[in-house]
């Protein structure tokens, strides 16, 4: 049986989802019942109904940064409470959303760079990266390559063999927009247009994991597709490139340092 609190958490998970919607309709009634905090704070609705409206008028009011905030905020109030959903469906959600909005507004490069950056936090978080370091290395050995290799490992298992392909092909990519100007950039617009769905697609499958972990099902699911003939059909076909399995890296036409495995 679900507690309270879980079921708490289940509804702040389904207002997270609303805040990425268009047109979301709050009756004059339910607003006036509803004060909102002026950024973090309890949810101070009447019943756990309120949640959604409570958000979506926080966005409106306060903008999108204060109505996440106040959700996280009352999120991992309820896990202090005995909620049982982890805190990273609720991280995993906000990234499917501001990945996938950069994405449709038409920003490929801006949703590549801040989905490998949230992923170099993430497999820090959950990997026990210390154990794979040499004995003269520490966390500033660490590089996003180097991660994702360790989440693949046997006993971490966060990511398949054919999610680190992918992974790779996006972190590539990313090295090419991070450090070359819109001028210099060796890839064309269609790689990065690829790379960016790539993302969104990886990031949607580790939501859809940690949602049938918690029993959650979402009203809004991230699309079911397979990344074999979707994705790296079309990087090896269209674009040339070549996926070298023993070195965990894809080797293409220009020049490019080669991660340490």
């Amino acid at each position: 049986m679900v507690n309270g609190a879980t079921e708490s958490q289940h509804e702040i998970v389904h207002a997270l989802q609303y805040l990425y919607a268009e047109d979301v309709e709050i009756p004059p009634e339910v607003a006036d019942s509803i004060n909102l905090p002026g950024e973090k704070g309890e949810i101070t609705g009447s019943s756990i109904d309120d949640i959604v409206p409570a958000a979506v008028l926080m966005q409106r009011e306060h903008g999108q940064y204060n109505a996440l905030q106040f959700l996280y905020y009352n999120f991992r109030r309820m896990e202090k409470e005995g909620g049982d959903i982890d805190r990273w469906m609720f991280l995993l959600l906000v990234e499917y959303g501001e990945v996938g909005d950069l994405f449709l507004d038409e920003h490929p490069d801006a949703a590549v760079l801040r989905g490998c950056a949230f992923f170099d936090h993430y497999f820090r978080e959950l990997t026990d990266w210390h154990s794979y370091l040499d004995t003269d290395e520490d966390e500033s050995d660490l590089t996003l390559a180097r991660l994702i290799n360790m989440a693949t490992y046997d006993e971490e298992q966060i990511i398949s063999p054919t999610e680190r392909k992918l992974f790779h092909y996006v972190r590539h990519v990313r090295n090419d927009i991070a450090h070359h100007s819109w001028l210099a950039k060796e890839y064309t617009y269609d790689a990065v247009f690829t790379a960016a769905r790539v993302q969104l697609c990886l990031i949607g499958e580790l939501v859809q994991r940690e949602a049938a972990a918690a029993g959650l099902e979402l009203p809004q699911s991230p699309e079911e597709i397979d990344p074999e003939t979707e994705y790296i059909e079309t990087i090896e076909e269209d674009y040339g490139w070549e996926y070298q399995e023993n070195q965990y890296y894809w080797e293409t036409d220009t020049p490019d340092e080669m991660p340490p495995v």
